[in-house]
């Protein structure tokens, strides 16, 4: 049961969303099931965070990159020991790095991969601890860090100091950034624009 505060948000984000969708000629037949992510939730042991969800049984994951339940899990699994133990462990990122269960840190503990952004480079959800709910992406450090990669707080815009947004904040950055507004009409008088 979704609690009326998030349906409220997820009506707000509906004609959002199918803009995006309309403008990069996605459809909506990637609709996710009640079913699928119970799944999901049963393979991992755990529950995944109601805003993630809510939103993908109720717009599905065409036009923002996300990966099906199906892909989340098999993506889930830990390329050195085939392990996914490392999801429910606590969530931690400090100073960009994490702790990760393989050593070249892909899998970050108490998360789950959402989207591919290509070349070993995802954006993860976190589902453990006080993190949960957010989304982070993995990224190059800069040059002459320590290591050679690091994690941030995924979003379009980043303050500063740097703040974690919940899934639906991320997505809602996403449609307010990449949907076009209507141009303002100089030539028109102030009335009439």
């Amino acid at each position: 049961m979704i609690r009326t505060s998030l349906r409220g948000r997820l009506d707000e984000l509906a004609p959002r969303v199918r803009a995006y969708r309309r403008l990069r000629g996605y459809d909506e037949s990637s609709r996710v099931t009640i079913e699928q992510l119970d799944r999901l939730e049963s393979q991992l042991g755990l529950r995944l965070p109601e805003e993630y969800h809510a939103f993908l049984t109720r717009f599905g994951t065409g036009g923002f990159g996300l990966l099906t339940p199906g892909e989340v899990y098999l993506r889930s699994r830990c390329d050195m020991s085939g392990e996914r133990a490392y999801v429910s462990l606590p969530f931690a990122v400090t100073d960009g790095h994490g702790l990760g269960c393989c050593p070249e840190d892909e899998m970050l503990h108490g998360s789950v991969p959402i989207a591919e952004n290509g070349c070993a480079f995802y954006t993860a959800l976190a589902v453990t601890s006080a993190s949960a709910g957010t989304v982070w992406r993995n990224d190059y450090a800069v040059p002459g860090a320590d290591d050679l990669f690091c994690w941030a707080p995924a979003g379009i815009t980043q303050t500063d100091p740097v703040t974690p947004l919940g899934f639906l904040s991320w997505i809602e950055q996403i449609v307010a950034y990449r949907v076009p507004r209507r141009p303002r009409r100089w030539f028109l008088p102030r009335r009439l624009r």
